[in-house]
C-alpha cells in the first residue's frame, strides 16, 4: 500500500513538473520599474540607442533615475514613442552620496528644486537604510512634500523603512 501511494505521489509530481515546463514563455510587454542611466553607460549606450534598446526588448515603459540625474534628463528629453519614461530625481552627483544625501543640505536643496519641476514623477531610488535616516525635520518634510505634490517615492530600503515612511505620510506612494 505504501508503495502504491508513493508511486502515485511520484506520477503526480512528474506530471506537474511536465505540465509545467509545457508552459510557453511570457510573450507580453515589459514595464520596467527600475533603470539607472548613469555617467557610466552614457559613451556605450546614447539616449537613442538606450531606447531602442529597451523597445527591441518589448518594454513599453521604464521609470528612470541616475547618478548623477543628467541622464534621466537626456533619455527624457528624446524625442520618441516607443517607451514611455517616467523619470524620477536621485540626489546623488556621485555613488558617495548614496548613504548621506537625507542629510546633507546641498543635496536636499537640490532634491527639492529638482523636484519643483514639472517634468518629474517623484523621488528615487535613494537609498535610506533605517528608519533613524528619516529622523530629520528636513527629510521628513522632503517626503511630505512629495506625498502632497502626489508623486513617487522609490526607495531602497527594508520593511521598516517603508513603515516610516508611511508614519510620515500616510498617502505616499512607493514603488
Amino acid at each position: 500500500m505504501r508503495r502504491g501511494i508513493a508511486i502515485l505521489l511520484a506520477a503526480l509530481m512528474f506530471a506537474g513538473a511536465a505540465g509545467a515546463a509545457e508552459k510557453p514563455p511570457y510573450d507580453g510587454r515589459l514595464f520596467d520599474a527600475h533603470v539607472h542611466y548613469s555617467a557610466n553607460s552614457w559613451d556605450a549606450f546614447p539616449p537613442e540607442a538606450a531606447i531602442d534598446l529597451m523597445a527591441a526588448e518589448d518594454v513599453i515603459g521604464a521609470v528612470v533615475s541616475s547618478t548623477p540625474d543628467g541622464g534621466t534628463r537626456r533619455l527624457a528629453a528624446v524625442e520618441q514613442s516607443k517607451v514611455r519614461i517616467v523619470p524620477l530625481y536621485r540626489p546623488y552627483r556621485e555613488s558617495s552620496d548614496l548613504g548621506s544625501w537625507f542629510k546633507r543640505p546641498d543635496r536636499l536643496n537640490a532634491t527639492e528644486q529638482a523636484l519643483m519641476g514639472h517634468h518629474r514623477k517623484g523621488l528615487g531610488e535613494v537609498h535610506i537604510h533605517r528608519p533613524e535616516n528619516l529622523a530629520g525635520e528636513r527629510i521628513q518634510n522632503l517626503v511630505r512634500q512629495v506625498a502632497k505634490a502626489g508623486m513617487f517615492i522609490q526607495p531602497h530600503a527594508d520593511h521598516k523603512v517603508v513603515a516610516r515612511l508611511f508614519e510620515i505620510a500616510p498617502d505616499i506612494k512607493i514603488i
